[in-house]
């Protein structure tokens, strides 16, 4: 159901599998709406599965993402709670959805993550983090060990996928 209302082209996106995505997107083409579906998806396919949206800033991130997150669950009556406080979306199978940031090397740290690792992580505006971090370094160094753990935690192997606007 997440994706019946996608344009088609935002469909070959919600259901490409590959293990990492390069989405280069024009502006006012559904990104936010995209994005939103593609983070429940694991989501609710995986319980207890960790999927984390990162952006350049938390407040940015929660402006472009949050909002969706809430309008997709009451649309299509996702159970979940939105813990404002520490951006992180629960759903009731134990699955999370988390709003981070990539604003420095000392915030990127924080997403070694636990040990169920990350099933899914979207890195938007892609070229504007990689001003502010190393972004081989948070891809190879601290997001790939992190997807491996994913495969051991639910059997699904942590897709990535980078998002930019030209």
């Amino acid at each position: 159901r997440l994706r019946d209302t996608l344009t088609d082209f935002q469909k070959k996106i919600f259901d490409c599998e590959s293990n990492r995505i390069c989405w280069c997107s024009s502006r006012r083409v559904g990104k936010s709406i995209l994005l939103s579906r593609i983070l429940y998806k694991p989501a609710i396919l995986y319980p207890g599965c960790v999927c984390k949206y990162v952006g350049t800033s938390e407040d940015h991130s929660k402006v472009v993402i949050w909002g969706e997150l809430k309008n997709l669950a009451n649309e299509h009556g996702i159970k979940v709670t939105f813990r404002e406080g520490d951006s992180i979306a629960h759903l009731d199978n134990g699955s999370e959805i988390a709003i981070c940031s990539a604003g420095d090397r000392k915030v990127i740290e924080r997403l070694r993550g636990d040990i169920r690792g990350h099933t899914l992580v979207v890195l938007d505006e892609s070229a504007t983090i990689e001003e502010h971090v190393d972004l081989k370094y948070l891809v190879k160094e601290i997001l790939s060990p992190t997807f491996a753990d994913s495969y051991k935690f639910s059997g699904k192997l942590g897709q990535l996928i980078l998002v930019g606007t030209p």
